[in-house]
């Protein structure tokens, strides 16, 4: 894209942008390099669709733009047309094999279609063609738990810690603490933080108790605060007392004690959780018990399977756009006799959302979920809990609800590829999308469990 249309849009006059690359078809309708110029504009302000017919129009008049079939394919990626886009990037690698970028895509849009092995490759191939690395350590580490091969994704992992971290620990926080590698912790402090979401937070809540086995003195939880009171109610938290596990939402009142830090999501690693090779497992969440009996006595006027339903995550997360499901696609399970239904979706309702929810008779209780403890609260008292892969599916598994998770295509590292069942949580029930973007035949086989429920 040239330099001065790229300004334009980095200021955010897209007007002025789509007026002057108009101009130019209009004048040189023939120059290939005005259409890929468009079809660049279209796809930087998120319009993929309309960005790859541009695009192969520009190839279509003989550019031999190395950039028009790779963003072809990121076009195509995006849309859910993997193999296309696989052939893009495979068009663009023949015309130079030393675009990193290219290896990389090309890696997402094998790993899309379950070709780990492959994908896993073109990752490595990426990593020594990309500047540091392309930062695709994490990528390819995270597509080997996906393959299955646990062992060996753990190893990399714990290499693609950065050597100086301790360092930036003292930097930032100014106290001793070490980095932890499983040493023993009788007589030491461990600081535990997280730098995922909610539900990363809540997933690795369960090894409090295997680090207070190992003698820890006290363990120190920088938390989210929309999960400080369902963390107090932990059973875990409830019997170590708040001298062993004090709960925090910033490091300000950090002290400078022997021990150790280490983020919530490097415990796995530390115990290298892989299937067949996990402690016992038990619930290790609950909600506050009188919040609990609030929710059991207004759920139970009424007669029916009681399904709670949470249809789409953070717009922040980048492939939020693939898990989050439009909520008039479950109109089929609404129509469902004998079961009531529950939105619990966090955050505000669009007025569509409201006015479906209001003619489909879904109770919406998204008002009343002010913390993940009240979430927790109501989950109790439900007989089903129906999710994307978003912070509630953590929640109903570490509860130890009945929870069903609808998966998108692509699949979450932690998720395996294609699994039913996950080793993570024994009550969750896992139903894999097929193809990016489509949500019909996965709607169409949970409609089929809820009639066998």
């Amino acid at each position: 894209m040239a330099i001065a249309t790229a300004a334009m849009i980095e200021a955010g006059d897209v007007e002025a942008v789509q007026t002057q690359i108009v101009d130019r078809l209009r004048e040189r309708p023939e120059d290939p390099s005005h259409w890929a110029e468009a079809g660049f504009f279209l796809q930087q302000i998120g319009n993929d669709a309309d960005a790859v017919g541009l695009l192969e129009r520009a190839w279509l008049l003989g550019s031999r733009d190395i950039r028009i079939p790779y963003y072809l394919g990121v076009a195509y990626r995006a849309l859910g047309r993997t193999v296309e886009a696989e052939g893009a990037f495979r068009q663009a690698l023949a015309l130079d094999d030393r675009y990193g970028d290219a290896w990389h895509h090309l890696g997402l849009a094998l790993a899309h279609q379950g070709r780990l092995a492959e994908a896993i490759d073109c990752f490595t191939a990426a990593e020594a063609r990309l500047d540091g690395g392309g930062g695709l350590a994490d990528r390819i580490w995270r597509t080997r738990f996906l393959a299955g091969d646990w062992d060996e994704a753990w190893r990399l992992c714990a290499a693609a810690i950065p050597e100086d971290i301790e360092t930036r620990w003292r930097d930032l926080h100014g106290t001793g603490h070490r980095r932890w590698r499983g040493e023993p912790l009788s007589a030491q402090e461990i600081v535990l933080f997280s730098h995922g979401g909610n539900g990363d937070t809540i997933h690795y809540f369960r090894y409090l108790d295997q680090m207070l086995a190992a003698g820890a003195d006290r363990i120190t939880l920088i938390i989210q605060p929309a999960l400080v009171r369902l963390a107090l109610a932990s059973p875990i938290v409830a019997a170590a007392g708040p001298d062993r596990i004090r709960v925090m939402t910033t490091e300000d009142a950090l002290e400078d004690r022997p021990g150790y830090f280490m983020w919530f999501e490097g415990l796995a690693m530390i115990y290298g959780a892989k299937p067949g090779a996990m402690a016992p497992w038990r619930p290790y969440l609950a909600p506050v018990p009188a919040r609990a009996a609030f929710w059991a006595t207004r759920l139970a006027e009424g007669a029916g399977t009681r399904i709670g339903l949470v249809w789409r995550g953070s717009p922040a997360m980048p492939e939020d756009c693939w898990r989050s499901i439009p909520l008039e696609q479950f109109l089929p399970l609404f129509g469902l006799p004998g079961r009531r239904w529950f939105a619990l979706q966090q955050g505000p309702l669009s007025d569509d959302e409201a006015a479906l929810l209001a003619r489909a008779g879904v109770a919406d209780l998204s008002a009343d979920l002010s913390d993940f403890s009240e979430t927790a609260a109501i989950l109790v008292n439900l007989d089903l809990v129906i999710t994307i892969d978003s912070a509630p599916a953590h929640l109903g598994g570490a509860l130890g609800r009945p929870t069903w998770m609808l998966n998108r295509a692509t699949s979450e590292w932690r998720w395996g590829w294609k699994q039913a069942e996950s080793f993570w949580y024994p009550t969750l029930r896992i139903f894999n999308q097929d193809r990016p973007g489509d949500w019909t035949p996965v709607i169409a086989a949970v409609e089929a469990a809820i009639i066998a429920f």
